[in-house]
């Protein structure tokens, strides 16, 4: 059975903007399936970076296009929680961070 468009054992992560021009994630924690996957969508105007610093996901890492850029990540790591990090790349050297509920993250589930 799908679920808005996502199959079981799968999630999606959306990198954002608020009105107060702070970029975020939504869902953080992402929960998926061990063997499963993770969508990163990137709906903001900067081009975006993504990484599991624990190798936790294959791809580990990966470049989002602006504006709709996306990639799958599929989980390869153990059961638990992971954390992820997600940067903008504004240009003229100015880099932000993705701020999460407290700090990005995927949970593997067995």
């Amino acid at each position: 059975m799908e679920t808005a468009g996502r199959k079981p054992g799968e999630a999606a992560i959306f990198v954002y903007r608020k009105g107060n021009g702070g970029a975020f994630v939504s869902e953080s924690p992402a929960v998926v399936a061990q063997g499963g996957t993770i969508w990163v969508v990137n709906l903001t105007e900067c081009p975006a970076e993504v990484e599991f610093p624990d190798r936790s996901f294959d791809p580990a890492e990966a470049s989002l296009a602006p504006r709709g850029g996306a990639q799958q990540f599929t989980a390869v790591g153990a059961q638990g929680y992971h954390e992820y990090d997600v940067e903008l790349d504004c240009g003229k050297g100015v880099r932000q961070e993705v701020e999460g509920n407290s700090r990005p993250g995927a949970i593997i589930d067995p």
